[in-house]
């Protein structure tokens, strides 16, 4: 094809050869479409290296991940939240216990951490969110006492704190 020759005279050129263009796709509706981008970008953080693999892990869909972390509710945990970039960036910190699950910040799921100094008449509470739609992927590792999950352009890390990963006596 030349600069000059336009798509459909390059079509033309090909049939005449008895080379057929390929038929367009069929059109897709739009709940179709939402569906299949919504699959895809569950698995996106797992495919493209985000959430690093290591032995063991078991890879959670959303409503996986929603229960691994209910298991968790009531535990000491250390909630960190890193930019999925080599190396990671960690942006935020929280320890605490994590509390039962509130829909109140609906469409989002809302889990707070609880310091053991908490005052609830705070206005921002402590705890993280999980939106559906900026779920990326998820794995539980070490039993399903640490999850990582992909969410936008960063990754939550929840680990079940334990003796070892306590915070020192102040």
């Amino acid at each position: 094809m030349s600069k000059r020759q336009s798509l459909r005279d390059f079509e033309a050129e090909l049939r005449g050869r008895g080379h057929h263009a390929p038929d367009p796709p069929g059109r897709q509706s739009f709940h179709d479409f939402e569906g299949q981008l919504r699959r895809s970008r569950q698995t996106a953080a797992l495919r493209d290296g985000r959430i690093p693999r290591h032995p063991g892990d078991v890879e959670l869909t959303w409503d996986g991940a929603r229960e691994a972390i209910e298991a968790l509710e009531g535990a000491a945990v250390v909630v960190r939240i890193v930019e999925s970039t080599a190396p990671e960036v960690l942006l935020a910190l929280a320890d605490g216990t994590l509390g039962p699950l509130s829909r109140a910040k609906h469409p989002a799921l809302f889990w707070p951490v609880n310091a053991p100094e908490h005052h609830p008449g705070r206005a921002e509470e402590r705890g993280f969110y999980l939106r559906r739609d900026h779920f990326e992927g998820a794995v539980a590792r070490a039993g399903g006492s640490v999850l990582v999950i992909g969410q936008g352009p960063v990754l939550i890390n929840i680990r079940e704190r334990t003796s070892a990963t306590a915070a020192p006596p102040s």
